[in-house]
């Protein structure tokens, strides 16, 4: 009795592909012609096509015609379920005055008279620098709250009524937060960091409806641009159970890694608590395996720590004391959490490397430092020593207005070494990619565009922000092919993704072009014409 090779009862063969990434990351330049799935995982690569007789046998065929397959990408910091919530708030992206800003909120009101809150999100704080919105948002809706959410997260506008919600004293702002003031020493409607944590914590729960038809949304949106395994960086216990809720229902087109949030009080019940929803809250594709830190805030408000004053002298606070991080860090990793931290200025990065060095994870457990602004140099090095994963937000590397109208003014010379993944790479310090999306794009190629060029995606031919900086192509794309096995504990690990050999999971993408033959001004342009997550076509 013959024995029917695997391809021949395969649930989904791929014939005639150009595939990278068949083999280990050292060999992502390998091509192969056809490769089989079963049961979600890849069961059989082959340089030759099967039979016209096995193939009778299988599933599905799909005939790419020579297109250009990569492994589904992995996004190491993202937001899903806080994007799909954004797109069923007020936009406010094009908005560039306060006059259409107060305009947009009352027309929305108007249209939404059943909301409890005006919830809007999207706005430039480089477009709005400046801008005072409180009396005008009193005047427009002096009893319903209003919170719109800035485009990097760290700031909000609102009014009176959703400050008095939250019980948020102008004067007395919660620790780590700020309320602006006028000169005079008025609320100016512009509120940071904990403050705006404090009034987004008073608007009132979304239904289980409206969460559900948010994740849909933020992953569908992802799944466009061929992400198939993602770390939601600040997961809450309402967006997880709609995860799974997604996941039990065949909804979800991605594995979603999950970090909770863990502020310095009360580390221990803190910790505990993500160790319940560790256990509680997973499905076939969602793990909680991690707890987030916000060590600081962001440059552009100087609200970043920085080793060195800002230009003013003045500087950004920790949002944590030394001994707070490191109880926290130390329960954390004793329940096998690991951790993951916004550390934008020096100030933050170092104070998480000595962290690190203190608490030392096991190998298994590897710390994640996102975003990374500045690092001073003597800090580089121990990225490698320390097994700390360096988190790049990529498309942020080139000179932007933030960074060009309100990075440079603020950090001097060392605006010339904003973003240094170059040196990171150069020290052998593992780079993982992440979009922080809906902060940015999801899209996975600007930014690989932008770490090769260091230049603005959609003007290429523009200023360079700290070419020395730039990586290869390899090192860009890899950052994103297969980060989660970089990225994610052993123990958490839901599959092997980033290659497609026997065993990995069949998470792959069609492109347009092939990436690896164009001029680096044209990676942003590439575009991803499937999705397939575990066999199945997401997009």
């Amino acid at each position: 009795m013959s024995v029917v090779a695997v391809e021949c009862a395969a649930d989904l063969v791929v014939l005639d592909a150009v595939v990278y990434g068949l083999a280990a990351d050292a060999d992502y330049f390998r091509r192969d012609a056809a490769f089989a799935v079963t049961g979600g995982e890849v069961v059989w690569v082959g340089e030759t096509a099967p039979s016209a007789a096995c193939l009778a046998g299988v599933g599905k065929v799909l005939d790419l015609d020579g297109a250009i397959v990569f492994p589904g990408f992995s996004d190491m910091h993202v937001h899903p379920a806080e994007g799909g919530m954004e797109t069923r708030m007020l936009p406010l992206d094009a908005v560039t005055n306060g006059t259409t800003l107060v305009a947009a909120v009352a027309t929305w009101a108007a249209g939404t008279p059943n909301r409890a809150w005006v919830e809007g999100a999207g706005w430039d704080p480089v477009a709005l620098d400046g801008v005072a919105p409180l009396a005008a948002l009193d005047r427009a809706l002096p009893l319903r709250p209003v919170f719109l959410a800035s485009a990097d997260g760290h700031s909000a506008f609102v009014n009176s009524a959703a400050m008095r919600a939250a019980g948020l004293d102008p004067t007395k702002p919660p620790r780590g937060g700020v309320v602006d003031k006028d000169a005079q020493g008025r609320p100016t409607g512009w509120i940071r960091e904990t403050a705006t944590d404090l009034v987004a914590g008073a608007i009132p729960a979304w239904s289980e409806a409206e969460l559900d038809a948010s994740v849909v949304a933020g992953a569908s949106a992802i799944s466009h641009y061929g992400i198939t395994t993602v770390i939601d960086a600040n997961a809450d216990g309402d967006s997880l159970a709609a995860y799974l809720r997604m996941d039990n229902a065949g909804r979800l087109p991605m594995r979603v890694y999950a970090a909770v949030e863990v502020g310095p009080a009360h580390p221990r019940s803190a910790v505990a608590r993500v160790v319940r929803m560790a256990k509680a809250l997973r499905s076939p594709h969602v793990r909680v395996n991690a707890v987030k830190l916000f060590l600081d805030g962001v440059v552009e408000s100087k609200t970043a720590a920085l080793v060195a004053p800002y230009v003013d002298g003045t500087n950004g606070a920790l949002n944590y004391t030394d001994d707070e991080l490191q109880r926290i860090a130390e329960s954390a990793t004793r329940k096998g959490l690991q951790l993951h931290a916004h550390a934008i200025g020096d100030g933050a990065v170092r104070q998480f490397l000595n962290v690190v060095e203190a608490v030392k994870p096991p190998p298994d457990l590897p710390p994640l430092a996102a975003h990374l602004e500045l690092i001073d140099p003597a800090d580089i090095p121990r990225f490698v020593t320390l097994g700390v994963r360096g988190n790049a937000q990529w498309l942020w590397a080139y000179p932007d207005p933030y960074v060009t109208l309100l990075t440079v003014p603020i950090v001097g010379e060392r605006a010339q070494r904003l973003y240094p993944f170059g040196e990171l790479a150069r020290a052998g310090a593992t780079l993982i990619g992440g979009s922080d999306w809906s902060v940015s794009t999801p899209n996975p190629w600007p930014a690989i565009e932008v770490a090769v060029t260091r230049q603005d995606p959609d003007h290429p031919d523009g200023a360079v922000l700290a070419a020395e900086q730039a990586v290869d192509l390899a090192t860009a794309v890899r950052s994103f092919m297969g980060a989660a096995n970089a990225a994610v504990p052993p123990a958490s690990r839901l599959a092997e993704v980033g290659s497609l050999r026997v065993g990995s999971a069949a998470d792959f993408v069609v492109l347009d072009r092939d990436p690896t033959t164009i001029p680096p001004a044209e990676l942003s342009e590439v575009v991803v014409r499937q999705t397939w997550f575990e066999g199945r076509r997401v997009f």
